[in-house]
């Protein structure tokens, strides 16, 4: 009786071991799916608010045209509020057969992306592209003369996670007041282009070129994860030691 009691529990693990195989072998092949579409995707837009664009200009007593040749000269490639619009931001109306790119901007918390009313990422078709907006306490890291943390984040927001739209906000310190000299944000902008051409990444770019594939289907939203949770969790310690001596 013992003997098979212990069959029936080798027998279980074994499955149990399988499927988290498995999970494990899903989830590797739709995470090399998705680090080669972005391997190949490497052109990086840079955009900015035009109402942005009037307050800087506003609050620093610089004409417009001041701010916007410099910042352009320095990479903005896109400019938010002027027609025809570049990119379909959360809060906007979506149009019936609309070739603007979606721009899926993560949320404060990075746990989802802030969608315009009436999207859903499982049926919608158009393109997209992955955008991280520059909120007000990711904005306020500058100081009088230099926004090198700033810029260290833009980097690390583009090569880390993949963001290949950077939506720009007024520079801030962290007290709050607004960096009124455009040459911060040139140097910002400039050595932000150095350093992502050296890891290959072009900027500006047209991000409609996205692919039209949704990025976060629901087997990339972890599918595949209880099948490996379930399987080690079940397979008790024995059959975990196990596997372990067989990965180390």
């Amino acid at each position: 009786m013992e003997a098979k009691s212990n069959m029936k529990l080798s027998f279980r693990s074994l499955v149990c071991l399988c499927l988290a195989v498995c999970g494990i072998l899903c989830s590797g092949i739709l995470l090399g799916g998705r680090i080669s579409a972005e391997a190949k995707d490497q052109q990086v837009s840079v955009a900015f608010s035009q109402d942005d664009l009037a307050l800087l200009a506003q609050e620093s007593g610089l004409a417009v045209e001041t701010w916007r040749e410099a910042l352009q000269q320095a990479g903005i490639s896109h400019w938010i509020g002027q027609e025809p619009a570049s990119f379909l931001l959360p809060g906007e109306a979506v149009g019936a057969a609309t070739q603007v790119p979606l721009a899926l901007v993560e949320n404060h918390d990075r746990t989802s992306v802030l969608l315009p009313e009436g999207v859903d990422l499982e049926t919608y078709d158009g393109p997209m592209v992955k955008t991280l907006y520059l909120y007000e306490d990711y904005a306020n890291r500058a100081t009088e003369g230099d926004a090198q943390e700033i810029e260290s984040l833009l980097f690390r927001g583009v090569v880390d996670r993949g963001m290949r739209l950077l939506l720009l906000t007024p520079f801030r310190t962290e007290a709050g007041d607004y960096i009124l000299d455009p040459g911060v944000y040139v140097t910002c902008l400039e050595d932000l282009g150095a350093r992502l051409e050296a890891r290959g990444l072009t900027r500006p770019s047209p991000a409609w070129k996205r692919s039209r594939r949704p990025p976060s289907s629901s087997w990339e939203r972890g599918w595949c994860l209880p099948c490996w949770g379930f399987g080690w969790c079940a397979a008790g310690p024995n059959c975990r030691a196990v596997a372990g001596s067989w990965w180390w």
